[in-house]
């Protein structure tokens, strides 16, 4: 099991992330076998799942594709970008089920052979190059010494220019496109449609090693360790004004070294950590990570995720990460005008999520699309709201520069 900081799980097994390709979207959806965000869903899923709010279909968000156990696993998430529905969401101490804006299916199923090209047919040889009936002296084949293919000939010729000159000419339809046997259809990506990318699949990276200079030992560790070394330090220390400065007891003088230590909040260390695994890989838009623990950006404790049907619980997969937003260009379907100007309006409008974890069942029925648990992280940019502080205005403001000389004011020229 991967732990928050923990980069292998207890098999040794790494943390997977899915990258989009670099490059312009594609204009057709992939085949089963190829995961990619944006676009539509493989063919043989079920059709897209129906907001609750303004039903209309919602969106496909990302689809991971994977062979596990000899068995195919389609993984969908759906979601809707209209800013009207997704300001919906009920968040209990910063987390949401989805409420009918979001969902998730999955499709399990034995691996299903590709059909293969059938053989070309034999072409039909020609008389015209036959060597049936050569006599070495004739270099046109077999001399059938008959008039009447000549005659039939004659009058065929004479009838189509005969066509020709009435206009009476058929006119040859234009073959419909035909796909080759052998491989899988693609369907064609609605206009609707967030823009389809690949998704390439990598380790995560290991956390870079930190230098850590002879002079500097200890400012990197934990403060377990920090404190640890400063208590055998003033075990060793003779000196009672240096112990009494460490200590916090010296009289007078103006020194910090009685007031406590400034560390960071939970809030920012639990921030400060999740973007530390981002940028990593800063492209990651799935974190996949099977019966691991989620990579949250609050420190909101997440509520119980419910059983599956069969009683049994559900255990982690994967998550979308924000990232994802980005590459998709979200805002671009949120379906209304901004409600504020600026960047505070980038912030306020269309779908925006800290994190997305996807649930789901241990045991699927085969070839049945069953409906799995999202659980849905609020952004971090609406933190102080959900504290009950008032949000931050991120406005521009007016710089004033003080004129700190006595010259006459600049006047430009009329």
């Amino acid at each position: 099991m991967w732990g928050n900081n923990d980069d292998y799980s207890d098999n040794g097994e790494p943390v997977k992330l899915y990258v989009p390709t670099q490059g312009p979207p594609r204009k057709n959806s992939t085949a089963p076998i190829e995961s990619h965000i944006g676009g539509v869903a493989f063919s043989e899923l079920g059709p897209a799942p129906t907001c609750q709010h303004c039903d209309d279909n919602m969106k496909l968000l990302v689809q991971l594709y994977r062979i596990e156990n000899q068995m195919e696993r389609f993984l969908t998430v759906y979601g809707c970008p209209q800013s009207a529905c997704f300001s919906k969401l009920k968040f209990e101490n910063g987390f949401s089920y989805g409420n009918g804006v979001m969902s998730c299916r999955m499709l399990v199923r034995p691996i299903r052979e590709k059909p293969k090209p059938s053989a070309p047919a034999a072409p039909v040889k020609s008389s015209w190059y036959s060597d049936d009936g050569d006599d070495m002296d004739n270099d046109w084949g077999a001399d059938t010494g008959s008039d009447n293919d000549v005659a039939d000939l004659e009058s065929k010729i004479a009838a189509m220019e005969a066509n020709l000159e009435d206009g009476a000419m058929p006119k040859k339809e234009a073959a419909a496109a035909k796909t080759p046997k052998g491989t899988v259809p693609t369907a064609k990506v609605s206009p609707d449609s967030f823009p389809c990318y690949m998704l390439n699949q990598q380790v995560e990276p290991p956390a870079p090693r930190q230098q850590i200079e002879e002079d500097d030992v200890g400012m990197g560790a934990s403060d377990d360790k920090i404190r640890n070394m400063l208590a055998r330090y003033m075990a060793e220390e003779e000196d009672e004004d240096i112990l009494a400065a460490l200590s916090g007891t010296a009289g007078g003088g103006g020194g910090a070294g009685g007031e406590a230590d400034e560390r960071l909040s939970e809030e920012d260390r639990i921030l400060l950590g999740f973007q530390d695994r981002l940028r990593r890989a800063p492209r990651q838009v799935v974190r996949y990570a099977p019966g691991g623990i989620p990579m949250w950006s609050i420190p909101t404790e997440a509520p119980t995720v419910p059983s599956s049907p069969d009683g049994n619980p559900r255990s982690f997969e994967c998550q979308l990460l924000p990232p994802l937003l980005l590459t998709l260009n979200v805002d671009k379907f949120s379906g209304a005008e901004q409600s504020e100007s600026g960047i505070n309006g980038m912030l306020s409008d269309g779908m925006n999520w800290g994190s997305v974890a996807v649930f789901t069942r241990a045991n699927p029925t085969s070839e049945v699309e069953t409906e799995e648990v999202l659980l849905i992280q609020k952004s971090v940019d609406e933190m102080s709201e959900m504290q009950g502080q008032p949000k931050m205005d991120l406005e521009p403001a007016i710089a004033v520069v003080e004129d700190m000389d006595d010259d006459d004011e600049f006047t430009p020229d009329a």
